[in-house]
């Protein structure tokens, strides 16, 4: 009987903890998907994932390597950043050479 109470206390105590980590998660997703600037863990990741993801769609153009996707992506953040540039202003940003700069604007405006 008193193994059975301690027993339903740890249960109870580990599904108090868990709930509030839940919480806490869908808080901090709930940040994120509404464009909340938050510090947790969850936010980093997510950041970190997103970048790493566009990086990678850079990288996979044309004459644009990994390291110059990731130094453009440091500097215009998302896409639509990046279509905002002009190619002088591609051609701007360190690691773009000229040539870079040209192809990749012709590729997003045609």
């Amino acid at each position: 009987r008193v193994l059975d109470l301690l027993m339903t206390h740890q249960r109870r105590r580990n599904l108090d903890t868990e709930k509030a980590a839940i919480k806490a998660a869908s808080s901090e997703i709930m940040n994120i998907i509404g464009g909340e600037t938050t510090t947790g863990v969850l936010s980093q990741k997510w950041y970190d994932e997103v970048l790493s993801k566009r990086t990678k769609m850079l990288s996979d153009l044309p004459g644009i390597g990994v390291v110059t996707a990731r130094k453009i992506v440091e500097e215009v953040e998302d896409i639509m950043g990046l279509c905002l540039l002009s190619e002088q202003e591609l051609a701007s940003i360190d690691g773009v050479s000229s040539i870079q700069a040209k192809e990749l604007f012709k590729f997003l405006h045609g």
